[in-house]
């Protein structure tokens, strides 16, 4: 029952009213999020209060959910929110009492209300969707109807592809209806394997064996200091790599600071829409995703990504071209002037290659970094001789300056081989390997990185940088030679033009 400010005067009348007399009086349906957001009623707190309640009583009245559901168990425990902002609503400070105390109090209340009022409408949108594949589009909206006697199951409904293995979420809040109200809108929408935690005194245990891709945390949980348990779980080396997205309250700066401080990798305000959740926690995870498949030395992507982007370009049956690039005589260089020095080797060719494909590539060009001396481009096989003859011209230039100025004059440097034998060896060079789907189809990365070795094995027997595509047809086998007698530069010329 919708009740004005001027009937709720008296409160100790009002306890009196009964439910059945409160749902006889409403729409068998709850109001949809136009109708809440227009109506008149909301113009002061009471009548905000009143509306949620409204909507809520509804929601159980009208056949949506089952009484077992978690959705019908959401709205009875923000209905006992209803009751406690109501009480707090009418035994605040008179109006015309104004100090800094009574008004930070009424902007924290008002915040509340707003906070229940985005909750109802979470909840009146989830409850329409659960069931929402009964009937077809043209049947009556799925707001008016109820439940069928035997509930088929839910369908994938997802902007994230569901998958057999989903991603595991570990939520962990005190409020129970909202716990609650995440976790089925994630789990049934979203395809999320869902825990819901109610206290933090198991968390770091739970989040060690659930392996959550994940966490959820409410700062302000009772008993326990929400920091420390971020700072825990960043700790423990089991869940240390987890990431952590923290829940807060408005206008709560210092905590948020705190909190990053302590290791979280994000945080949301509430009160937080349902869209803005998932959205969130796919950009966190996404973002840690990347970071951990990218090679920490140049910050390129690393192999995952490298093999994905390779097998993408073979499904969609367009040409291209996978350039293999390798360094020969590094591990000399490595072994002699120590790994600082060939780390600086490795982020230098890594920005001369990146440099080269911004100037003579394209946008859809790919630059990975498979890990030490080897990198890769995925390009287009009209620009392969352009950008490898680039690359190696300013890697030969620029080379020599990473040796002293004794082993830049001799040209070379002593050191022991792979047999501890000592060696005499050039200042560095580069090969690259050019494997390409002009000439025969590609249809595994095994045969690309197949096709790609054998070159790479021919040029490091070479003297200096030199650059090979493959020339062999779908006809030809891998063991056909790869060259003939004519000088690898005019090999690699001509072959880079057919």
């Amino acid at each position: 029952m919708v009740v004005s400010v001027e009937q709720r005067r008296d409160f100790k009348d009002l306890r009196d009213v009964k439910m059945e007399e409160d749902i006889s009086l409403l729409e068998t349906r709850p109001l949809t999020v136009s109708e809440l957001n227009n109506s008149p009623l909301a113009t002061d707190s009471l009548g905000r209060i009143s509306h949620a309640r409204s909507n809520l009583i509804a929601l159980l009245a009208s056949g949506l959910c089952g009484p077992f559901s978690s959705v019908t168990g959401s709205a009875r425990g923000l209905l006992r929110v209803c009751n406690q902002l109501e009480q707090e609503l009418l035994t605040s400070p008179p109006v015309g009492k104004e100090d800094e105390s009574v008004t930070h109090y009424r902007r924290v209340l008002n915040a509340n209300i707003t906070g229940l009022e985005l909750l109802v409408k979470n909840l009146m949108e989830l409850a329409c969707t659960v069931e929402d594949d009964v009937a077809d589009d043209n049947e009556t909206p799925a707001s008016f109807r109820p439940l069928p006697a035997s509930p088929a199951p839910d369908p994938p409904v997802s902007a994230t592809p569901f998958t057999p293995h989903p991603r595991r979420l570990l939520i962990v809040d005190d409020e129970h209806e909202i716990a609650t109200l995440f976790s089925t809108y994630l789990a049934k929408r979203h395809g999320y394997d869902v825990r819901v935690l109610t206290d933090g005194h198991e968390v770091v245990e739970t989040a060690r064996t659930f392996q959550p891709h994940l966490v959820l945390l409410d700062l302000m949980l009772p008993g326990v200091d929400g920091y420390a348990l971020c700072q825990a779980l960043k700790r423990n080396r089991a869940t240390a790599s987890i990431p952590v997205v923290l829940l807060t309250g408005q206008g709560e700066t210092e905590r948020l600071i705190r909190g990053i401080e302590a290791g979280a990798d994000d945080y949301l305000l509430k009160p937080v829409h349902m869209a803005e959740l998932q959205a969130r926690l796919e950009l966190v995870m996404q973002r840690l995703e990347r970071a951990r498949q990218a090679s920490p030395l140049t910050g390129l992507p690393g192999n995952v990504i490298i093999e994905r982007e390779v097998e993408t370009r073979i499904r969609t049956d367009a040409r291209f071209a996978v350039c293999y690039s390798d360094l020969a005589n590094f591990k000399a260089f490595n072994d002699t002037y120590g790994y600082v020095h060939g780390d600086r080797v490795l982020k230098w060719l890594a920005q001369i290659i990146c440099a080269t494909i911004d100037e003579l590539g394209d946008p859809s060009d790919f630059v990975g970094h498979v890990g030490g001396d080897d990198f890769i481009v995925v390009t287009a096989p009209e620009r392969v001789k352009a950008i490898c003859s680039a690359i190696i011209a300013r890697f030969d230039e620029t080379i020599p300056s990473f040796y002293n100025a004794g082993d830049r004059a001799a040209g070379f440097i002593t050191a022991n081989n792979r047999s501890d034998v000592l060696t005499t060896f050039p200042i560095m060079t580069i090969s690259i390997a050019v494997v390409t789907n002009t000439r025969r189809p590609l249809t595994t990365l095994a045969q690309v990185s197949e096709a790609s070795s054998s070159i790479k094995r021919y040029l490091k027997t070479l003297h200096g940088s030199h650059f090979m595509v493959d020339r062999r047809s779908k006809e030809d086998s891998m063991s056909t030679p790869l060259i003939t007698p004519t000088p690898v530069e005019k090999l690699a010329d001509r072959s880079a033009e057919q």
